[in-house]
């Protein structure tokens, strides 16, 4: 394999990996099945950034006392629809499944919940959870903050980083099970691990999505890892930029956890989250909801193309896309990704041969 080189690897062995790389680490057999299932998804719906990329960070996090594998969300304060969590640095993807489940058993009481967790691991893909709400019949609104980690997001007009990627989500559900509408957007241009990705594939972004230390804008996922350092522009100027500080009065502000204010902590990660889901089955407002989406969907296909080779997508196609391609051929991962894997088995007593499993279909 040459630096770069890209390895499509099977499915099914490369979960088996993750799934004994958690047991190592030292999840219980839910807790790990719940976040390998979480990794895996994310690389097979095309968000590599959130997949099983993620692992040697985890461990360094554990290394370093500021991940605990088995800790779960814990409930705090229950009223009027409002669950309010601590993820006591557990990880994200388990913390906040379970407080999800927690608020889906709130429909026999209110049509509309709020939930909140702070002090969670990283979350992962946060479409992750609008397709679950939405699965469920719920439309879902999700706003997410970073605590602990160095700031890579210049505020609009400015060249020094202060933010981070502070995603949005929006889920509303389809008819008879069919897909669900799904926004799910960095407040930044790009997202910080899509610039970790492109680093380690040796690419450059389409566009100018960066900033270097000089201000100066620039499409080379370098500068982020240069000194000084470079940052991210935010998603669409000003109007993303305040969505980002949105996120932080909503998701850290609203959690208990504070906004970012520059406090830096190393191999660390702080996700909180507020998460609103109206329960549209028990209104009885899911047929009409769902009968919306997909006459909406299919009016906008129908736009004619700029491209006549590339038609006009509904949001949330790329990833439903890229997961049958990607369930058929296998997952794709840069060599310095797989070099990071193998580095982290190694130093966990892993096998090599297990990570080697995950063999190009």
């Amino acid at each position: 394999m040459t630096a770069h080189e890209i390895r499509p690897l099977a499915v099914e062995p490369l979960r088996d990996f993750t799934l004994r790389t958690l047991r190592r680490f030292g999840c219980y057999e839910r807790e790990a099945a719940v976040v390998a299932g979480h990794l895996v998804g994310a690389n097979l719906c095309g968000h590599d950034s959130h997949g099983v990329g993620m692992l040697p960070f985890y461990a360094r996090s554990i290394q370093a006392s500021k991940l605990r594998p088995g800790a779960e969300a814990k409930l705090i304060k229950s009223q009027d629809g409002i669950l309010q969590f601590d993820g006591q640095r557990g990880f994200g993807q388990f913390v906040v499944h379970d407080a999800l489940m927690a608020a889906f058993e709130q429909r026999r009481k209110s049509n509309l919940v709020m939930v909140t967790v702070a002090n969670s691991g990283h979350m992962g893909r946060i479409g992750t959870y609008g397709e679950m709400a939405a699965a469920k019949g719920f439309v879902f609104v999700g706003f997410v903050s970073v605590l602990d980690l160095e700031p890579v997001v210049a505020p609009f007009g400015a060249k020094a980083a202060r933010l981070s990627t502070n995603p949005v989500c929006i889920a509303i559900p389809g008819s008879d099970g069919n897909t669900c509408f799904m926004l799910d957007m960095a407040t930044s241009a790009v997202a910080m691990g899509k610039v970790r990705v492109a680093r380690d594939e040796g690419k450059k972004f389409k566009g100018k999505p960066l900033i270097d230390s000089q201000g100066c804008e620039t499409d080379d996922p370098a500068c982020l890892y240069e000194t000084p350092r470079g940052a991210i522009r935010s998603a669409g100027e000003h109007k993303g930029y305040a969505l980002a500080v949105a996120c932080e009065l909503l998701a850290g502000a609203l959690s208990g956890a504070g906004p970012f204010l520059g406090g830096v902590v190393p191999d660390s990660l702080v996700n909180n989250a507020t998460f609103f889901l109206i329960d549209a089955q028990t209104l009885g407002i899911l047929p009409e909801l769902g009968r919306s989406n997909e006459s909406l969907s299919a009016y906008l296909r129908m736009s004619p193309p700029i491209d006549e080779n590339n038609p006009v997508k509904y949001p949330n196609d790329p990833e439903i896309e890229m997961r049958e391609v990607r369930t058929r051929i296998g997952i794709p991962l840069a060599k310095d990704t797989l070099n990071q894997l193998q580095e982290m088995a190694n130093s966990l007593g892993i096998e090599a041969t297990e990570l080697a499993m995950a063999s190009p279909l």
